[in-house]
């Protein structure tokens, strides 16, 4: 979670732009890294006893006209660029107002401009009257994420889910997609698709797309290529996030949502899949979407490798080999058979963790990955606490096929 800023420029903005705003001011900041399309700067402070992250600068990306905000579209014609600074949300008002300078600079350096998606709106330069500003709208919604968890070696291909998403839920195809924001190429063009059967198979951190409502977009990752940790196992993660609220307003949209959660978890051979609410998430007139100080977020896998089955209350829940044999017995009064996996489902309509925890079966302790108490707390607490959580692997973890 972060509060953001981003930058359009006409040129292309360097670190050594970042360095002379940086000494003519007298902010003492220490830069890690470089701007680049695939890297970026890290600003910390440093004293002897402490060290403090300030922001985040990545790219700048390679962009489109259409790749701007709205509003910049307007004043930038044309290609260009657009880099990003993240600022973790509790800074203080003076070094918010000091990262804005920062990215005034090097719109002033660089013929650009800046935008606020918090506010939605350009902060430099000053529009003239004329120029009507819509007043912002971020409008807190209730999330459903889907999150299927999947053996490696087996889902190299993407073409089986691309498949179910045309079959089922055509509104969740990727429009845009890529390994980083904005996301570089289009489903729709000649070569898109090609494109995104080789950036599953290949790429190793992380490949999001969006999508159009009600779908917000997703994303597949892979643990590393690295050998497994003791108690860790590697896998696959594909996520998909979608409004709940619609779904709730239409109950056979719902259904079908549901029946797609199923699909996927059969044709991608999931050995676990959640289906959970994050209450509180902003999105915006444009469909961003962002994680505000208040907003719910959990992460039902905490980290690149498989640790074990958290026993976080979800409204959906699939179990396939080789945990659907090891839960059966606990989830049989609330389960249905579904080929060769087991769906728990509670309730018709999406649930929150508050709604669905009394109904929640309990599985065998020795699957479960074990949290601190108030995990849903620290699990949206930013800065440190988040990296100091108690995770501890469950005490028996599968071959994961």
């Amino acid at each position: 979670m972060s509060f953001d800023i981003i930058i359009a420029t006409r040129r292309l903005p360097t670190r050594a732009m970042v360095e002379s705003h940086l000494a003519a001011v007298g902010w003492r900041l220490t830069l890690l890294g470089d701007l680049g399309p695939d890297s970026g700067i890290t600003a910390e402070t440093r004293t002897r006893l402490r060290r403090r992250y300030m922001f985040n600068m990545s790219g700048p990306h390679p962009a489109e006209n259409e790749d701007f905000p709205a509003p910049v579209q307007r004043l930038i014609r044309g290609s260009g660029y657009l880099l990003e600074m993240n600022l973790p949300w509790g800074l203080p008002e003076r070094d918010i107002v000091r990262a804005f300078a920062v990215s005034e600079h090097l719109a002033v350096a660089c013929d650009g401009a800046v935008f606020d998606p918090q506010d939605d709106r350009v902060v430099f330069p000053d529009l003239p009257d004329r120029v009507a500003r819509r007043k912002p709208v971020h409008t807190p919604i209730r999330m459903l994420e889907f999150h299927w968890c999947l053996p490696v070696g087996e889902n190299d291909d993407g073409s089986a889910f691309l498949s179910v998403v045309r079959d089922m839920l055509p509104q969740a195809l990727p429009v845009r997609f890529g390994t980083y924001d904005p996301p570089q190429f289009k489903l729709a063009d000649s070569d898109g698709e090609a494109r995104f059967l080789e950036l599953w198979a290949n790429e190793r951190l992380s490949l999001s797309w969006s999508s159009k409502r009600p779908s917000f977009g997703g994303s597949v990752s892979r643990s590393p290529d690295l050998p497994e940790p003791p108690g860790k196992k590697r896998f696959v993660s594909l996520r998909m996030s979608l409004d709940s609220g619609a779904l709730e307003r239409d109950p056979a949209m719902c259904e079908r949502a549901a029946e797609f959660f199923v699909a996927t978890a059969q044709r991608m051979r999931a050995f676990v899949g959640v289906g959970y609410v994050e209450r509180g998430v902003l999105v915006g007139r444009r469909g961003d979407v962002w994680y505000g100080p208040e907003s719910e977020s959990i992460a039902y896998n905490f980290g690149p490798w498989w640790i074990g089955v958290p026993q976080i209350p979800t409204w959906l829940t699939w179990y396939g080999e080789p945990y659907r044999n090891l839960v059966a017995g606990s989830v049989a009064d609330l389960s249905i058979e579904k080929g060769d996996g087991l769906l728990v489902r509670i309730g018709e309509l999406p649930l929150d963790t508050d709604q669905a925890r009394d109904l929640m079966p309990s599985l065998p302790p020795e699957l479960l990955l074990s949290l601190p108490p108030d995990w849903r707390r620290v699990i949206g607490t930013v800065g440190e606490d988040i990296h100091r959580l108690d995770r501890t692997p469950a005490a028996f973890i599968p071959p994961l096929g």
